[in-house]
């Protein structure tokens, strides 16, 4: 994980790297690992979006990404990456969605109270 996210490499490539020194790692095998780490984490994300919901103030944006083989959706298609930030509590949310609707916003903000 810290190669693909904290190093930027792809999967294809840290699969090369664990194919030199003769360990076959597939790609499938880093994608579905890389879930069941996510699927296991959500309890620590969950207490990290209800304290930056607690905050008074943060920050929101969305970048464009396109995602390979998304349901139905060209390549060219974009989805988006929403990132939420506390400049107060230094918390990070990023959270993929296939649109850019405002539906997305709204979702998270129903019960806050405070500025974005």
């Amino acid at each position: 994980l810290v190669s693909k996210y904290d190093n930027a490499l792809p999967f294809y490539r840290i699969e090369k790297i664990w194919d030199r020194i003769g360990i076959d790692f597939t790609r499938a095998t880093m994608a579905r690992w890389t879930i069941l780490t996510a699927e296991q984490l959500r309890p620590l994300i969950n207490i990290m979006i209800d304290d930056l919901m607690m905050q008074g103030y943060f920050q929101c944006d969305e970048t464009h990404v396109n995602v390979l083989k998304l349901n139905g959706k060209r390549f060219e298609s974009k989805s988006y990456i929403w990132t939420r930030y506390s400049p107060v509590v230094p918390i990070v949310i990023y959270e993929f969605h296939p649109t850019r609707s405002s539906d997305v916003p709204r979702a998270y903000l129903e019960d806050y109270c405070g500025f974005m």
